[in-house]
């Protein structure tokens, strides 16, 4: 790295205008040398230059993986469970003077089996696993364009977003870097209820008015 390079990325951070890191008005991060030099995007495609921008971009990007994974390995748990009980012996003699509860019973088992096998639950908990296990080395290891870099490859090999959960991922990690001051973003009631489950579109999570920030901490 040149004298030059070394002098522009050692320079004082630039102010962060905004810390939303998601939908079509996410993060709007003012600009520095690191971002006229690397060019680098966030997840939502918008500049994600100093030191704090980038930090916040891999936390909120570890927590979101690691809410994934967990909710990904409850249902593998759930799936196996609930096959291993219609098919335990006790099952089988409970149900065994109903014909027709049996047959339900193992109708919702092969359904169950099926959905675990074709959803691939306990696969795409790995996945998120491995991804947030490289966010959080990033952290680790947080040093300008190379981490911002090998952040922008890890965007590419992520699976389709869930908005919902990116929203409370990144209202999470808000909170954790900047307390008070956090810039959160709404999510309703029902976007809560179905983070897992729909994948929803990222303006529907817009930036809270400072006014109601301190009500949606308490949440």
């Amino acid at each position: 790295m040149d004298d030059d390079r070394r002098e522009r990325l050692e320079a004082p951070e630039a102010a962060v205008t905004s810390s939303a890191a998601i939908g079509p008005e996410g993060a709007r991060v003012a600009e520095s040398p690191i971002a006229a030099d690397a060019d680098v995007k966030n997840a939502a495609g918008h500049p994600a230059a100093d030191a704090e921008a980038l930090n916040f971009e891999l936390l909120r990007s570890a927590l979101y993986h690691d809410a994934r994974q967990s909710h990904l390995e409850r249902l593998d748990r759930l799936a196996h469970y609930l096959t291993a009980l219609a098919g335990s012996a006790a099952f089988a003699t409970v149900l065994r003077d109903d014909p027709t509860l049996a047959a339900v019973a193992a109708a919702t088992a092969a359904a169950i089996s099926m959905a675990a096998l074709v959803f691939d639950f306990s696969g795409r908990a790995r996945s998120h696993q491995q991804l947030r296990r490289e966010f959080y080395r990033l952290l680790a290891d947080m040093r300008a364009t190379d981490c911002q870099a090998r952040m922008l490859s890890l965007y590419a090999d992520e699976p389709p977003i869930k908005w919902a959960v990116n929203a409370m991922a990144h209202n999470q990690a808000a909170r954790s870097l900047h307390g008070d001051n956090a810039q959160l973003l709404g999510i309703d009631w029902p976007a809560r209820r179905l983070a897992h489950w729909v994948t929803f579109d990222p303006s529907r999570f817009p930036d809270l008015p400072k006014r109601r920030v301190a009500a949606a901490s308490a949440q």
